[in-house]
């Protein structure tokens, strides 16, 4: 039984690689593809627009980690919740 257990988890890491390895072909490919071609990687538009979405999605996630360690502190400490363990 535990041998057949191992096998299914090592079919899927294999399956779990093999899908990696086919995704990071097809982007390098489609990369070279493109710069073969002579369009630029990204032009101003494109980078203002990535450094926006980076910035917003870093300021929301901030807020997020914020509220939850404010949430954790409040419960624990005046609704006497139980203090959450890693283990």
């Amino acid at each position: 039984m535990e041998v057949e257990v191992t096998l299914q988890y090592l079919s899927l890491d294999l399956l779990n690689l093999v899908v990696v390895i086919l995704l990071a072909i097809i982007v390098v490919w489609k990369m070279r593809k493109e710069r073969k071609a002579g369009y630029p990687r990204e032009d101003e538009r494109t980078a203002k627009i990535g450094g926006k979405a980076a910035i917003g999605a870093f300021w929301i996630s901030y807020g997020f980690m914020l509220l939850l360690m404010i949430w954790n502190i409040f419960a624990i400490e005046f609704l006497a919740f139980p203090q959450t363990d890693a283990g």
